[in-house]
């Protein structure tokens, strides 16, 4: 089964970011992401859901762009 709750490291490698910036957007709330206790975590389905967002609005830009 696969896991659907990511670390900073595991939601890094899986965005290609560097954790400090997984840990800086999150803070800022630009992703989606709990807190564990102490810890944060990111479910994979919302990073996924985030990153279709992402795609969708920078389509829309580019479709806006050329007209």
């Amino acid at each position: 089964m696969e896991q659907r709750l990511l670390t900073v490291e595991e939601a890094s490698e899986y965005l290609h970011l560097h954790p400090q910036t997984v840990y800086f957007m999150a803070r800022q709330g630009e992703l989606p992401a709990l807190k564990v206790g102490r810890a944060v975590r990111f479910d994979k389905l919302g990073l996924d859901q985030w990153i279709q967002r992402k795609i969708d609005e920078n389509h829309e830009k580019v479709i806006a762009l050329v007209g």
